[in-house]
């Protein structure tokens, strides 16, 4: 083991293995261009090809993660680890919630945590409709303030045929012109 190895913090490592997946991700996109699409035992290589580079590059950064938390927790990191198939934070889980009561609050958590992906065509219809709304109390508010024509104008027509002792008929449309 190398001191630079041992010097890496976890931030670090997963900084870099950010970093690794970004390159492996540009490496990808160039496989699938460089592809024509009417070739498709060429389109399943390039899968193929593509799927192991994912796999391998997975693998590894498991490696350097384990390696990592080897070295800090004192270990030796090339010792070769067995794997029962189940972990550790699984194992003190299914302990914890055989405990009772005191779990059922972790457990509820865990339950609650996958949630629904966010809809993005929903997302813009509401958003839209939520603005159509405000417009629309919008201009309710602004009519309210307006004053009406109509019943000025009616007033107005009143005051002058009052004196003349004559009224206003309403006249119901006939729809004939």
């Amino acid at each position: 083991m190398s001191q630079a190895t041992e010097q890496v913090t976890m931030e670090e490592l997963l900084e870099a293995h950010r970093e690794q997946q970004k390159q492996l991700t540009s490496k990808i996109i160039a496989l699938r261009k460089g592809v024509p699409k009417s070739d498709k035992r060429k389109k399943r290589e390039v899968n193929s090809r593509i799927a192991d580079l994912e796999y391998d590059l997975k693998k590894k950064q498991e490696e350097e993660i384990r390696v990592l938390k080897a070295v800090e927790a004192g270990l030796d990191p090339n010792e070769e680890v067995v794997d029962d198939g189940i972990s550790l934070d699984r194992l003190n889980e299914l302990s914890l919630a055989e405990g009772g009561e005191g779990n059922k609050e972790n457990t509820t958590e865990t339950t609650e945590q996958p949630k629904k992906k966010v809809n993005k065509a929903r997302a813009r219809i509401e958003k839209r409709n939520a603005e159509m709304e405000r417009v629309r109390q919008e201009a309710i508010k602004e009519s309210e303030n307006q004053v009406d024509l109509a019943v000025v104008e009616t007033e107005a027509i009143t005051k002058l045929i009052t004196p003349m002792k004559l009224r206003i008929k309403q006249v119901g449309a006939d729809g004939h012109w």
